[in-house]
């Protein structure tokens, strides 16, 4: 119990609060700009570049980062 009082009073809990607010921030305009987002992606007409650059994003990420790019750059 000790620890977790001097956590909060030795001035760790503002910075505790500041990174608080920061991320719920951070996920609010996430959350706002997700419906903005997905509905540019989500466009009849943009299905082939938005499946190109999800296809070529996961295959950088699995460490085949020539072909992802190259995948990227077919749907664009």
């Amino acid at each position: 119990m000790a620890r977790y009082a001097t956590y909060f009073f030795n001035g760790q809990y503002q910075i505790f609060c500041w990174n608080v607010s920061v991320a719920l921030y951070k996920l609010w305009v996430t959350y706002n700009r997700l419906e903005v987002n997905l509905s540019f992606f989500l466009k009849r007409h943009n299905y082939k570049g938005s499946i190109s650059f999800a296809v070529g994003f996961c295959l950088v990420l699995w460490g085949w980062a020539v072909v992802g790019m190259l995948v990227q750059e077919y749907g664009s």
